[in-house]
């Protein structure tokens, strides 16, 4: 069916491309009858060479539309092998077809420069900010340890915006290693501590907020990314007290459906209606983020990157009072990608 199609593609774009030339063929077959009439041949010959001449001319014709069909299904067949490579190419067999062909290469050339210059500009920029991320690590414990020593009151501030400085850091480190495709290492875990690392993290921010944390062990094994799944679970908790002044974030999990569904819930300010949709995508803030001015956008974003890879879906809830956002791991993971 697929040959019949190209087939009748081919023979209406043959048709078109040689009307000028079957017009001037008609316009000829019928000057040589006249004349041939008007020198007194008889009328018997004049239609027998007019057949001779239709015949050789349709024979010269199918034989280039043979060509021509032939040359089609090659050209169809380069759509998308000419990204790779134009080695078949079909034959020149015209001095268009050569200029044509020398254009063809002059601009894959061209193509596979650029590729390669911003291959190597990507691989430079990845291999800088990588290298960055590690490096501010060190001052970033530096300071943490020399604030830890001596504890005024005065430093709970600075330790809170040096805890914001290291996860913007972690963010950037995690979102060029998303970008680079790095490697998932899909073993069982304990749900139970993924969690108990991610609150550990915050637990100065809970005492210092007021925040009270409810939370109970589930005993439930998954099969995931322990240490993506940990930062998926630390940017929900910082969004959850970052939106929350007073009251309560509440964390659960539990196997439903074949999946585990893992909720970290607040009664903070919650989202609007209008902004929940959209509150996944890169460098969205909401109405409340820019109102806040403290929201990059890319929180949720790079989490819902990592649920993506680990093959887990995240989604939000949100009312008038609170917010709850839910990440559901499947329990059968395939890991062969």
């Amino acid at each position: 069916m697929k040959f019949v199609k190209e087939f009748f593609a081919a023979a209406g774009a043959f048709l078109r491309d040689k009307a000028r030339i079957t017009a001037v063929l008609i316009a000829l077959f019928v000057m040589f009858g006249i004349f041939m009439a008007m020198y007194g041949v008889p009328a018997r010959a004049i239609v027998y060479a007019e057949i001779m001449g239709i015949f050789v001319s349709a024979a010269m014709g199918v034989f280039s539309f043979a060509r021509a069909f032939h040359k089609r299904q090659i050209l169809n067949a380069l759509r998308e092998e000419i990204l790779l490579t134009t080695e078949h190419l079909p034959e020149a067999r015209n001095s268009d077809d050569e200029l044509y062909g020398e254009l063809i290469e002059i601009l894959f050339d061209e193509k596979k420069r650029l590729n390669s210059e911003l291959s190597e500009q990507n691989e430079n920029a990845l291999t800088y900010f990588t290298i960055w991320a590690h490096q501010i690590k060190t001052p970033i414990t530096a300071m943490n340890l020399a604030l830890h020593d001596s504890e005024p009151a005065d430093h709970a501030e600075l330790l809170r915006e040096l805890m914001n400085i290291e996860r913007y850091a972690q963010m950037a480190l995690c979102y060029i290693r998303l970008g680079g495709g790095e490697d998932f290492e899909f073993r069982e875990c304990g749900l139970d501590r993924v969690i108990k690392n991610a609150v550990k993290r915050f637990s100065p921010q809970f005492i210092r907020q007021k925040i009270a944390l409810r939370y109970e062990p589930v005993n439930i094994t998954v099969v995931t990314d322990e240490k993506w799944l940990l930062f998926a679970v630390e940017q929900l908790i910082s969004n959850a007290l970052k939106y929350t002044p007073k009251g309560s974030v509440t964390i659960t999990a539990e196997k439903t459906g074949g999946a585990v569904r893992l909720t970290v819930a607040d009664t903070g300010i919650g989202i609007l209606p209008e902004d929940l949709p959209r509150i996944f995508e890169r460098g969205y803030t909401g109405a409340h983020g820019r109102a806040e001015r403290r929201s990059t956008g890319l929180g949720l974003y790079l989490t819902r990157l990592i649920c993506d890879k680990l093959g887990a879906k995240i989604s939000a809830a949100s009312n008038d009072v609170g917010t709850s956002v839910t990440i559901e791991i499947p329990e059968n993971v395939d890991t062969r990608e």
